[in-house]
């Protein structure tokens, strides 16, 4: 009776079993796969952080200067430090610093960019003499809503088609970080045209398109 209080066997338990435990063999292989891959790329980055220390370190010994930087993507907010140090401790008088913070496109900023990442650069474009970052890196940070460069660095929501009043306030937001110059790039045109906008400190607003 007790047996029979079981019910009626499930005859295809066994191969039901067998799918279930094919798909989670090949799903923790994959995740296992991604873990590794993500381990080799920090031991990656971790390498080229600590090749970068050691490069800073003799251009100092060396005593060297600089009239000229482009700085551009960073894996890390150690990396950003670094080279602000750079340039706050090699720069000659008059150097002319640009800064391209890459952090994504297309209105969704790069994987791995979290907001460490995102305020570490911000902070870098506070020492540059030219900004030149797309749409996305000028306007939010990497919350729910579609963002990018532009985006990124001001907090703002991404607008993938500002009219000429916003790109003159993203324009004037990211001159209100301190560089002197800024060049948004990535600016839908007429006739699906691709161009730029840019505006110095006290400047008009210019445009190419092409």
């Amino acid at each position: 009776r007790k047996i029979g209080a079981l019910g009626t066997p499930n005859l295809g338990a066994i191969e039901e079993y067998a799918r279930v435990n094919e798909r989670y063999t090949y799903l923790t292989g994959q995740r296992d796969d991604v873990l590794g891959a993500k381990k080799d790329l920090e031991g990656i980055i971790r390498e080229i952080t600590q090749q970068m220390t050691e490069i800073i370190a003799h251009w100092r010994k060396q005593d060297l200067r600089f009239d000229g930087m482009y700085l551009g993507y960073l894996a890390a907010p150690v990396q950003a430090a670094l080279v602000g140090e750079v340039v706050e401790k090699l720069a000659n008088p008059g150097c002319i610093v640009v800064v391209d913070p890459v952090m994504g496109d297309n209105g969704n900023p790069y994987r791995g960019f979290d907001e460490s990442r995102i305020a570490a650069t911000r902070s870098l474009c506070r020492r540059a003499t030219v900004l030149v970052p797309n749409l996305t890196e000028a306007a939010s940070t990497e919350r729910s809503i579609r963002l990018t460069e532009a985006a990124l660095l001001l907090e703002r929501p991404y607008d993938p088609n500002p009219d000429a009043a916003a790109l003159e306030a993203i324009l004037d937001g990211l001159l209100a970080l301190g560089p002197d110059t800024v060049i948004l790039t990535g600016i839908p045109g007429p006739d699906d045209t691709l161009g730029i906008a840019g505006k110095g400190k006290d400047g008009p607003v210019f445009t190419y398109f092409h």
